[in-house]
């Protein structure tokens, strides 16, 4: 008999949720303050065991189940001991009554806590504490055993009943996945190292950053031994990308082992506002009638969705409207019944919106496989930074007059202390400055607002301004959230622009951070095309000690030709002097041949600046990429390359087109990069240096040079995106032929020709291209994998 695995709190959630969608009470954004209100109720009593553990399987018909939990405390009188449950509250104290779901899990505890020491009956106490006032409101219990293990048994069967109609997917995995082969043959140079190291860290619970190039097959090199995992040291699977290519090359792999066979249910969660299917975004059950009553009717929303395979944007939409159910909530629950889930890096990283009832529980041991791994440096960076502005401030003091005296009032406190911040900007003469702290005075001005704001909201239920005034809420709370965390990674800056001030809580390292997160895992996978050095990227991530992996190209030499221009000057006191060359050198490479193009900028200011001086008879389409495309315009963009033999699209590095597209074959000929690809050194980027200057000893290569190298290879890497492609890359300054920047180059780049002169760059290219006439070397189609 398999024996079921689960938690007091889990089964309590499932059996006993009821009614609607309720974000009153925001208590997902005072985790901290809770566990502190456990601590001081704790604390206060004598005689007092805290946090005791329990354990104990209860068989039931043909089940097996092994129930685990945490009892918040017992009290140990002469007479007898008594289980306490511990809930906080922001509520009026003497208006509270006990929750059913909280009386049930009191019960459960009891109940195992009577069975393991052969006891007769259980005296239990609720105690409910308020946060605000520190009081307590107790309700005391006598039960008997009897009574507990009949309650018991009411609950396991209301579990079992809805456990058992999807424990069939679970069975269906374990028998399929055994004889689960990888689905293409042969591999790919490169590609069984790959895979065997994955299956390795994860098997002996250890972490991996690996570079693999693009083309090696990396999303199935990566996702098939982390399936094979699965019911042996893992219960879970999380696939991380921050792009939509990434998505569904995950998808398309998963597709590609279910049709070979495997029964695996694999979740994709898409944002909220993307898969909303009510008029607007309003969680509000008033306004909503998916969120109303959702929590009546989720359980057989969850049963019917196990029923597909993957799911996705459409099938979430069509359970929700079938069910009547918030299909964003429903993803989110479904993350503890499937096996797989693709998400965006935030779901596991960041503080807020982190999926904590998968990873706060040490019951589930998951993997996590993090796609194109070098975007997470910047994006972790941001999880753990919040800003506020004076300007918004005061747009949203606006909305409120009229609606709240005591917000309004409020605002107004918070908009002296920005005053306070501008006063002291302007003192010392000066546009930007850090501290090591943010002042208390402010911080507790933001804390004000944010419990004024809450208390409105706890009594306004209906109130038409509602959803404004949570939005509001939800941004001072993410900065109190932020601030509760800050550590010596963080500093405060104030920037002046204008009228306005921003105050900022700026992390500049948020290796710490990931590190913590990483800890609570089985095993992490991260994995790109550029992860080179290894050093910056397993101090960045948090995976220090790590087990390093670099793989190299499986294409051949002869399909790719990189030339770079190490005569000009790409400096941006040099720009004005070198514009007219550069010009020249693109307009050489893109009338090479028929064909697409793609030139990179490290700024929308360059590229301009190039753009006012080219030759306008190039006789090519030419697209610019804009500083504020949205998704159709991106993608009209790229349609072009893949309707067009004659198109040069001129963007940005580091930007929408220098990574996570795939231009394969004649979609794209080649690529200019122009320039280092150094970020932008403003005041943060010198925070920055500054920063790792001290850390790591190494500030300009770690705020500057290794980020901006990895944009460059991104930007080179949409060339060659399968085994059959054959390109070209320019790159264009000097400083890409000094020994620093080329200890940076992949091995597949060793190969590279120096070009002074325009003839030169024809002469290189009309060799390059005649090959295409000859019939350049191909690798046989066998072995050309889809992902």
């Amino acid at each position: 008999m398999a024996v079921i695995k689960t938690s007091v709190r889990k089964i309590v959630e499932l059996v006993f949720r009821s009614g609607s969608i309720d974000f009153s009470s925001f208590s997902f954004f005072r985790m901290a303050e809770g566990a502190q209100g456990h601590r001081l109720v704790q604390s206060s009593r004598s005689h007092y065991r805290s946090e005791v553990y329990v354990q104990r399987i209860f068989n039931k018909g043909e089940h097996s189940l092994e129930i685990t939990g945490r009892i918040d405390g017992i009290i140990e009188t002469k007479k007898h001991e008594i289980i306490e449950e511990i809930k906080t509250t922001h509520q009026d104290i003497q208006n509270i009554e006990p929750a059913i779901q909280h009386e049930a899990q009191m019960k459960l505890y009891a109940a195992i806590y009577a069975l393991d020491n052969d006891l007769e009956e259980m005296n239990c106490v609720l105690t409910y504490f308020n946060i605000d006032t520190e009081e307590t409101r107790e309700f005391y219990y006598n039960l008997s055993l009897v009574e507990l293990n009949s309650f018991v048994d009411e609950v396991l069967t209301a579990f079992l009943s809805f456990y058992i109609r999807i424990e069939k997917s679970r069975r269906d995995f374990d028998e399929t996945v055994e004889s689960l082969e990888f689905p293409f043959d042969p591999l790919r140079e490169g590609q069984k190292q790959l895979m065997d190291s994955v299956s390795d860290v994860i098997f002996n619970g250890r972490n991996l950053i690996s570079q693999a190039p693009t083309g090696i097959g990396k999303t199935m090199s990566v996702l098939y031994p982390a399936i094979r995992s699965l019911g042996t040291v893992t219960q879970g699977i999380f696939f991380l990308t921050a792009k939509t290519p990434g998505r569904n090359s995950a998808i398309n792999a998963v597709k590609i082992l279910q049709a070979r066979g495997l029964r695996l249910k694999a979740l994709v969660i898409n944002a909220k506002e993307k898969i909303c299917t009510n008029k607007e975004v309003d969680c509000e059950s008033d306004k909503c009638p998916f969120a109303d009553g959702h929590f009546d009717r989720v359980n057989d929303a969850i049963v019917e969705i196990l029923e597909y395979d993957v799911i996705d944007y459409a099938e979430l939409r069509d359970i929700s409207y079938r069910h009547m159910v918030c299909p964003f909530e429903l993803s989110l629950e479904l993350t503890q019944w499937v096996r797989l889930v693709i998400c965006d890096y935030n779901y596991v990283f960041d503080p807020v919106v982190r999926l904590r009832r998968i990873f706060d529980d040490p019951s589930i041991k998951l993997a996590v496989l993090v796609d194109e791994a070098h975007n997470l440096v910047n994006r972790s960076r941001d999880m753990y930074s919040c800003q506020l502005t004076k300007k918004s401030l005061l747009a949203d003091r606006k909305k409120i007059k009229g609606i709240s005296r005591e917000i309004y009032n409020s605002l107004g406190s918070l908009n002296s202390r920005f005053l306070d911040l501008r006063k002291l900007v302007e003192k010392r003469e000066v546009e930007c400055l850090s501290m090591e702290k943010p002042p208390e005075d402010f911080i507790n001005s933001v804390s004000r607002c944010s419990v004024t704001i809450e208390n409105w909201l706890g009594e306004n239920r209906k109130h038409p301004g509602r959803k404004e005034i949570s939005e509001i809420y939800f941004t001072l709370n993410r900065f109190l959230k932020i601030a509760d965390i800050y550590t010596v990674d963080h500093v405060f800056t104030v920037e002046k622009e204008g009228r306005d001030i921003q105050a900022k809580l700026f992390c500049m390292d948020a290796s710490s951070f990931l590190n913590h997160a990483i800890d609570s895992l089985e095993s992490a996978v991260f994995f790109s095309a550029t992860l080179n050095p290894f050093s910056f990227y397993s101090d960045m991530l948090g995976v220090s000690d790590a087990r390093q992996l670099a793989l190299d190209s499986p294409f051949p030499e002869e399909n790719f030709l990189l030339m770079i221009a190490d005569r000009i000057s790409t400096k941006y006191s040099d720009r004005d002097d070198s514009v007219h060359e550069v010009a020249g050198m693109i307009f050489e490479f893109i009338n090479s041949k028929e064909g697409n193009f793609l030139i990179f900028f490290p700024s929308f200011a360059y590229m301009k600046d190039i753009l006012h001086v080219f030759p306008v008879e190039s006789g090519r389409e030419i697209l610019v990429q804009q500083s504020n495309m949205d998704e159709k315009s991106r993608n009209l963009f790229l349609e072009r390359f893949k309707t067009s033999r004659n198109t040069a699209g001129f963007a940005v590095m580091g930007g929408i087109f220098s990574e996570g597209i795939d231009l394969v074959g004649d979609n794209l000929a080649g690529a200019v990069i122009v320039g280092v690809g150094l970020p932008r050194m403003d005041f943060e980027s010198q925070l920055l240096k500054n920063h790792f200057e001290e850390r790591y000893s190494n500030g300009f290569k770690y705020a500057y040079q290794y980020p901006g190298f990895t944009r460059v290879l991104q930007a080179a890497g949409r060339v060659i995106r399968s085994m059959n492609d054959r390109g070209a890359v320019l790159l264009i300054g000097k400083r890409f032929n000094q020994p620093s920047y080329r200890s940076l180059f992949p091995k597949w780049w060793s190969n590279w020709k120096s070009v002074r002169t325009v003839f030169r760059v024809r002469e290189l290219l009309s060799e390059f291209w005649a090959e295409d006439e000859k019939g350049y070397k191909i690798i046989s189609e066998n072995i050309s994998h889809p992902v």
